[in-house]
């Protein structure tokens, strides 16, 4: 049944209802008399007004459903293009973040040329910006968007928290609706940049004006004919609905509403019709004569009357909120104003300004130069003179201002202009409070160049002044030193005390830096534990030596953070100019490798860099490229040390020992390839590589060596903490028939100081399935002797420094004594490392050492050589 079918049977009904209602009406009308008027009158006028309430009220009604069910197949359809255009910006929003992604060096022009091929609705964006480590360096279109060019996201409150949310979710996130810089509201699509390896880039944003997607869902053409209006609900915010757009000052009512899911929560479309429901005209014309002419008549004069008055109340409401909302603006915004005749001595003031200056209405013209200290005030006057001589129009000046509230900051602008009525000519002038945005804005540019945690200039402002030193000293030839300065173990710190104690300590050591330091020498904070000095009066490289050593000296003594006492040392690298290299980038990686020199060299200490440090860098990275491609190539092998009983020479055990032969390099010392493994992690694959190659050796022998001997493994701290290396060990272990009781796996000190929560949880799970463990290289770490009595230890291995020296140094003879009485004590067996001759064999058999292993007794060999030298039938 069609909607014109449904009004035609409603209109039927009512109008035959109206018709005998009418009658009725009709009839009391013929039979009263004139006296019955002043009751009759009101009740046909009441009577009437019931027919034509009921009837326009039921047809009404019908009508509106109908619309209103036309309306919401609108608003879904709008919704749905609404949702489309919004998916195809983030797509184009992935598409960009992909491409910095797979370009992190990218420039503005490659950008903007890249987005003009991307976008295919460009117009549908103000600006398209890229915070490369989140600060906007790159926007499109360019042209109106430089402004947003240096902007720091953290600064900014309104989109960081969102931004956070993107970075840590990485995926987009929808900010809005906002203020947009560039002018009128919009919606901002964040989403975090990492680069191919993981590492956070930056962040890309999408502005996109309202207008342009509201146009391009069908939601303008919809306000044609309706009251419109788009409410924002966020569901990460958790703020509600808000308000983001709005076709007129009206706010439709929910007469029919649709909700559309955008990234991040829920807009909901409301329309409401701009005019009333109005009913088809053969309609209201029945209606209407059935009711009467004189009740519809009066009906309307008396609304024409009611709108009337309802006008008149509005319009003097309008204008008296608009005089107060005037004199507040000048309050509120810090603003006052005055007029001058041209020629005139004299100049009026406004109420906020008179106040302000403490100055009657009418001030003389000369009183600027007594408000405005200095210089300034002659030149406010002669500029304000030249325009009162009509020789500029427009005059706009920042000057100082004194004024009740002390001295500000104003913006004064001036202007030739007319009266009210037109017929005079005045000078017009406001002045604007700015002090509180100069303010911002020293702020700002001190956040920009210094290091908001130790003051001290940031790397941005010390790469400028040293590049400008470097052209200084290029023109005088002169010599200057550059110093890269290193904490060391500062991680530490933060991991155990927390960063409070880490910032105190920043502090502190920027401090004792600078107090080593002569005025004119530069000092910058250029990363988290990292300093870079220049001594720009520098007569010889002794010198920055001097100075290097007085700042590890400063440095020396106990600093108190937060009520801890901290010992912290400090690794110094040091580039020459012109010595070492000419331009800022050659410094920095001269000055960087003489520090990674220090550091390799046992820290707290400084080198000045050498041609040979490059060399030395670049072996080291060759090593670390190939050493991951050993394995592949099948370049690593094992060889196994025995271990020997002090006393009578039988042998205990065996200790596995990883060796390399590159085919590029030949034969690499474990000396020089372990801790290249250590530092590049690839220690994690190398070890698992060694457990699962002992463990095969070691089970295809073991039948032909004696039952008591033991397999010892190294482990290392990286390699314990980075996996679940108690299950590989097990699995390994079931893998290849291995005993529990035959295997015995070496940590060193470093991995129970480190971590020795999980260092003890580690050594209970295989001490369960019989594994013992040893500890390397003992005396050379800090180990806790209250954690070593509490661990699951079968043995001490005396480092092989302290057995050189036995026979020839007191001191260490005095130590491995002590090392053997210690792990007697603990019920644990003590071998001795680096037996080389007999006399030092002597001497640790005098001192009761249980074991002991070195060339003395046997060179590392291949297993199938030693399991020949020592099977069951030769033992």
């Amino acid at each position: 049944m069609t909607p014109e079918f449904d009004y035609l049977t409603a209109s039927i009904y009512d109008l035959s209802l109206a018709v005998v209602v009418g009658c009725l009406l009709f009839l009391i009308w013929f039979r009263i008399t004139t006296q019955q008027l002043r009751w009759v009158l009101p009740s046909i006028v009441a009577g009437g007004l019931l027919v034509y309430a009921y009837t326009d009220d039921q047809l009404t009604q019908r009508y509106q459903d109908s619309l209103q069910q036309q309306v919401n197949s609108a608003l879904m359809d709008t919704g749905q293009r609404l949702e489309g255009a919004l998916e195809a910006r983030l797509v184009e929003a992935r598409a960009v973040t992909a491409h910095l992604a797979a370009n992190p060096d990218i420039d503005q022009e490659d950008y903007s040329a890249f987005l003009e091929r991307l976008l295919d609705q460009a117009d549908l964006y103000t600006n398209f910006a890229a915070a490369r480590d989140l600060t906007i360096d790159l926007v499109f279109p360019v042209e109106g968007n430089e402004p947003a060019l240096g902007l720091y996201y953290p600064d900014v409150p309104s989109q960081w928290p969102m931004i956070q949310v993107a970075l840590e979710t990485r995926a987009p996130v929808l900010i809005g609706p906002i203020d947009l810089v560039q002018g009128g509201t919009g919606f901002i699509i964040h989403q975090g940049v990492f680069t191919n390896n993981g590492d956070l880039w930056g962040v890309i944003a999408s502005v996109l004006p309202l207008t342009g997607i509201l146009q391009a869902s069908g939601v303008m053409t919809l306000a044609e004919h309706y009251y419109v209006a788009v409410y924002a609900d966020s569901e990460r915010l958790g703020t509600g609905p808000t308000l983001a757009w709005r076709s007129d000052e009206t706010l439709p009512q929910d007469w029919a509403s649709h909700s559309t899911r955008v990234p991040n929560g829920t807009w909901t479309l409301q329309v409401e019709p701009r005019h009333d429901i109005v009913l088809p005209l053969g309609v209201r014309l029945t209606i209407g004569v059935t009711v009467g002419l004189l009740i519809l008549v009066s009906v309307t004069i008396t609304l024409l009357l009611a709108r009337s008055r309802e006008q008149s109340r509005r319009a003097r409401k309008s204008l008296q909120t608009t005089a107060f909302m005037l004199d507040e603006a000048q309050r509120i915004g810090a603003m006052g104003s005055w007029s001058q005749t041209p020629g005139a001595n004299v100049c009026t003031l406004s109420p906020y300004l008179q106040q302000l200056m403490e100055a009657p209405a009418i001030m003389p013209v000369t009183e600027w130069e007594r408000r405005i200290p200095g210089p300034e005030g002659i030149e406010v006057r002669r500029h304000l003179d030249q325009l009162s001589r009509g020789e500029i129009g427009f005059i706009s000046l920042e000057h100082s201002l004194q004024t009740s509230r002390g001295t500000l900051t104003v913006q004064h602008t001036a202007e030739s202009g007319r009266s009210q009525d037109g017929t005079d000519q005045l000078i017009i002038g406001n002045l604007l409070d700015i002090t509180d945005k100069k303010a911002t804005e020293r702020k700002l540019e001190h956040l920009a160049y210094f290091d908001a945690l130790t003051h001290i200039p940031n790397r941005f402002h010390f790469k400028q002044r040293l590049e400008q030193m470097l052209a200084d000293h290029r023109t005088h030839n002169h010599r200057l030193a550059v110093l890269h300065i290193d904490l060391d173990h500062f991680k530490d710190i933060n991991d155990s005390l927390g960063h409070q104690v880490g910032d105190e300590v920043l502090r502190i050591v920027s401090h004792r830096i600078t107090s080593a330091l002569k005025p004119d020498d530069l000092l910058a904070r250029t990363g988290g534990d990292e300093f870079m000095a220049v001594l720009p009066s520098l007569q010889h490289a002794d010198h920055a030596a001097y100075v290097a050593r007085r700042i590890i000296d400063k440095l020396s003594t106990p600093m108190s953070a937060l009520s801890h006492e901290i010992f912290m040392g400090i690794s110094i690298g040091i580039a020459l100019f012109p010595d070492h290299a000419r331009d800022y980038e050659a410094m920095y990686q001269c000055a960087d490798l003489a520090l990674y020199r220090a550091k390799a060299l046992g820290r707290g200490s400084f080198q000045i860099y050498a041609d040979h440090l490059a060399e030395d860098f670049n072996r080291r990275t060759q090593l670390e490229s190939a050493l991951r491609q050993a394995i592949d190539l099948d370049e690593l092998y094992l060889e196994y040390q025995p271990r020997f009983r002090a006393d009578n020479g039988q042998i205990t055990g065996i200790e596995a020992l990883l060796r390399w032969r590159s085919e590029r390099f030949g034969q690499i010392a474990p000396d020089e390839f372990i801790p290249i493994a250590e530092e590049s992690g690839q220690i994690v694959p190398l070890g698992r590589w060694v457990l699962d190659r002992a463990l095969t050796e070691f089970s295809a022998c073991m039948h032909r060596l004696p039952p008591d001997i033991t397999l010892s493994i190294n482990l290392s701290p990286r390699q314990i903490q980075s996996s679940d290396l108690d299950e590989d060990i097990l699995l390994a272990m079931r893998l290849h028939n291995m005993p529990g009781e035959r295997l015995d796996l070496e940590i060193t000190e470093t991995f129970i100081v480190e971590d020795y929560v999980d260092c003890e949880r580690f050594m209970q799970r295989l001490t369960a399935h019989g594994v013992t463990f040893s500890l390397d290289d003992f005396g050379t770490g800090y180990s806790n002797l209250v954690s070593l009595s509490n661990l699951p230890l079968a043995a001490l291995k005396i480092d092989k420094s302290f057995v050189r020296d036995l026979a020839d140094r007191s001191n260490h003879l005095a130590i491995v004594e002590a090392i053997i009485q210690l792990g007697h004590n603990l019920d644990m067996r003590v071998v001795a490392e680096g037996v080389e001759d007999e006399q030092q064999l002597a001497c640790l058999q005098q001192l009761h050492c249980d074991e002991t292993q070195g060339y003395y007794h046997a060179r590392p060999q291949a297993m199938q050589s030693l399991c020949e030298r020592f099977s069951q039938a030769d033992v």
